[in-house]
């Protein structure tokens, strides 16, 4: 996606607000909580549950996407 695009997910709109490519490095030791993850080791064996083909490649280049919930308006 596109920043500035949404999609609906658990009955809430969301929309891009930023996406970067980061290595999975830097994902495992700065955004692990932000991928729903305890610890760096716990994001790592997430990554590999998900991509089982895979090798775990501190290097890998991958894309990270922000996203913020979209404020719906109330039926009067």
């Amino acid at each position: 996606g596109d920043v500035g695009d949404t999609f609906t997910a658990f009955s809430a709109t969301f929309q891009l607000t930023l996406v970067e490519q980061k290595t999975l490095d830097y994902i495992a030791t700065q955004l692990y909580r932000a991928e729903g993850c305890t610890t760096p080791q716990d994001f790592m064996e997430v990554w590999i549950g998900l991509h089982p083909r895979k090798r775990w490649d501190t290097t890998q280049t991958v894309y990270v996407h922000h996203f913020a919930r979209v404020a719906t308006k109330e039926k009067p």
